[in-house]
């Protein structure tokens, strides 16, 4: 198990995630590092929520609070190995290099953090082992990899209203079976003005961990969180060579998977290696007009009104 420091400014906008009530830290030990082991507690009902080696833990089956994390009986045969990959960020970066289908680039998110005022705090939500450059940042997700400051589900954020001046979320909505209740929480923590950026899909692979459920085009992205935020810019991510990459490396996976899934899963691993160059023919296509119709996927930036 990993070991942090418990950071002071996420204690401070840490809520109980049914009632919005706050809650008192009852520390069991902490280390000559500063490395808190103890207990949240919402004082009305009692609800008791553990921190473990420094990380708050939301998640809950039931009442009873014992955790949940991934649930892999549902998630793609490929999804064990790459969450307990995701323990490993360098290791992650190294793999996500060499076998991700897409070329993107983060030039407009790192713009928005760095446009930040001194002091700025981002909820990185979904983060997996992303930290974001330059930022003071809350990383939270599912299951406790690499950085992970925050363990809970985003469909109930245990946070304060108002308490981040931006919400990234790259890959996350398509994975949650109400992306309704998600935005809705994304939005409520975020300040009046504030940013929202997030990635979604339009031609990527069913992609399971442990669900994959939607797809977006432009339009419809743009008309889905307009009920949300104020959008500001809404264009391609991955462009159409990613897309092609990903259906070529589908395709031939299924063709000679001999319909088993370990095996399919295996085969859409390795079969990018080859075709990988592919994808940087994005670095002049992403930019043309028409690529929006067969993006990879979409970025989005949009602000809470304020």
């Amino acid at each position: 198990m990993m070991s942090k420091r418990l950071d002071p400014s996420l204690l401070a906008l840490l809520r109980d995630p049914r009632t919005r009530a706050s809650l008192v830290l009852e520390a069991d030990t902490e280390d000559a590092a500063g490395v808190i082991s103890g207990v949240l507690v919402e004082p009305r009902s009692g609800r008791r929520y553990p921190i473990r080696g420094g990380i708050p833990r939301f998640l809950a089956a039931d009442d009873d609070h014992r955790e949940r994390g991934v649930d892999y009986a549902r998630a793609d045969p490929s999804a064990r190995w790459k969450n307990a990959v995701r323990r490993h960020p360098r290791l992650t970066r190294l793999l996500q290099w060499l076998f991700d289908p897409a070329h993107v680039s983060h030039r407009r998110r790192d713009r928005l953090l760095a446009d930040l005022p001194p002091g700025a705090l981002v909820l990185n939500l979904g983060a997996g082992v992303k930290r974001l450059p330059g930022v003071r940042s809350i990383n939270l997700d599912l299951d406790e990899y690499g950085h992970v400051d925050l363990i809970a589900d985003g469909q109930g954020l245990p946070l304060a209203d108002g308490g981040f001046d931006g919400v990234v979320m790259e890959y996350v909505i398509e994975h949650v079976p109400d992306p309704r209740a998600l935005l809705g929480e994304a939005c409520r923590v975020l300040k009046a003005g504030g940013f929202l950026y997030l990635t979604v899909p339009f031609m990527q692979s069913y992609h399971g961990n442990p669900g994959d459920y939607y797809r977006f085009t432009r339009q419809g992205l743009e008309h889905y969180l307009s009920d949300y935020v104020e959008p500001v810019l809404c264009r391609p991510f991955g462009g159409p060579a990613s897309a092609l990459v990903n259906m070529v490396k589908e395709f031939l996976a299924v063709l000679l998977c001999c319909n088993s899934p370990v095996l399919h899963a295996l085969l859409a691993q390795l079969l990018i290696i080859p075709l990988f160059p592919l994808k940087y023919l994005d670095l002049i296509l992403v930019h043309l007009q028409p690529a929006h119709g067969m993006a990879f996927s979409l970025q989005f930036i949009g602000r809470k009104p304020g």
